[in-house]
């Protein structure tokens, strides 16, 4: 017992030794730690990044003249079709109120777009919306509200349906 309580005041009595980082770091000057050991590249800070050219192209174009579209067209251009004309491929149709009519094998969307008084029949690409609405209109219920992107082929368009919900009858709550 006596050993080791003679060991103990030994090792707490003794002075430390400074390892090799701390002798190194008495050995340099005050301030010395701080400095950088290399500099950066110059090439490296005066390069522009990637995304700060796509932005300057972006801004030189948005600021380029846009060319006036004529009366006659301007209705087509912003997705509105005028009198039978052919609507610009991809308008979207949102949520418009539309009748299915089947002629012959072909499905129409009979529905009345921006603009016109009397209503467009227009053919639907078939998709699992549609079988969803040829299932409804099997049961009797042939108006739906729908939301459609328009495509074009051959002079004509025609609807891919996104969305489609039966429209409800309320009776006499309704709007």
């Amino acid at each position: 017992m006596l050993t080791l309580n003679l060991a103990l005041q030994l090792i707490v009595c003794l002075p430390l030794e400074p390892s090799p980082a701390e002798q190194v770091a008495a050995s340099q000057p005050a301030g010395a730690e701080s400095r950088p050991t290399t500099s950066p590249a110059r090439s490296a800070a005066m390069r522009k990044p990637e995304q700060a050219r796509i932005l300057e192209q972006l801004i030189r174009d948005a600021e380029r003249p846009r060319p006036i579209i004529p009366d006659a067209t301007a209705a087509q251009a912003r997705g509105k079709a005028t009198n039978g004309s052919l609507l610009l491929e991809g308008t979207m149709i949102v949520e418009r109120a539309g009748r299915l009519i089947r002629a012959g094998e072909q499905l129409l969307l009979e529905t009345r777009l921006d603009g016109q008084d009397s209503p467009r029949k227009l053919p639907l690409v078939p998709n699992a919306w549609l079988e969803a609405m040829e299932g409804e209109a099997a049961a009797g219920n042939t108006e739906f509200i729908v939301t459609a992107e328009v495509t074009r082929y051959r002079g004509q368009n025609y609807l891919i349906i996104r969305k489609a919900r039966r429209q409800v009858a309320h009776g006499n709550l309704s709007p």
